[in-house]
């Protein structure tokens, strides 16, 4: 059953990785209070995520209690 979730979403669950940009600078989504910015891409937990197989969300390694969450539900360019 683990096998055929991870396929579903794409993600190995418990494994740390780093959402990067398509832009030719290569920076990573990096948290800063309770915003998200694009930084420099380096090892710390802040720019870490993880996907959560019992809330099926995306949490940062350092905010555990955290997801990300678009605003105005998905009609907006905000996280």
């Amino acid at each position: 059953m683990k096998k055929k979730t991870e396929e579903e979403f794409g993600f190995h669950f418990g494994r740390p990785f780093y959402i990067v940009s398509q832009m030719c600078s290569g920076r990573a989504i990096k948290v800063n209070g309770r915003n998200l910015i694009l930084a420099k891409k380096s090892n710390s937990a802040n720019m870490q995520f993880f996907f959560d197989q019992k809330t099926r969300t995306l949490k940062s390694w350092q905010h555990k209690e955290r997801s990300i969450d678009i605003q105005s539900s998905g009609r907006s360019a905000n996280l």
